[in-house]
């Protein structure tokens, strides 16, 4: 069975279509196992990174900057104009996401 890919969702239940399949192409042949985070804060955020261990986070709409997380080695994306892109510092700054 091949590996699966843990992914968190910061402050929601699923992932739309279309990033659904943006990680299906970044992990073909792979299962998209989805964990949800609904915290209040990034102290309660970055909890919830260390708690689950996802390979990385997508963020939601509004795209907050979970700084605690991040400092701590957590990955989070975004899809940007139908590119999965990560977030790269703290002040939003984005490239593209390749495994």
């Amino acid at each position: 069975m091949p590996e699966s890919v843990k992914v968190l969702l910061m402050r929601r239940d699923e992932l739309e279509e279309a990033e659904r399949k943006a990680l299906s192409i970044h992990f073909p042949d792979r299962e998209i196992r989805l964990a949800s985070s609904a915290s209040a804060d990034y102290v309660q955020h970055a909890a919830a990174c260390e708690e689950h261990q996802p390979l990385l986070t997508f963020l939601p709409k509004d795209r907050p900057v979970p700084s605690l997380a991040m400092q701590r080695g957590f990955i989070h994306v975004a899809l940007v104009d139908g590119k999965l892109m990560r977030l790269v510092a703290l002040v939003p700054q984005w490239e593209e996401y390749k495994p």
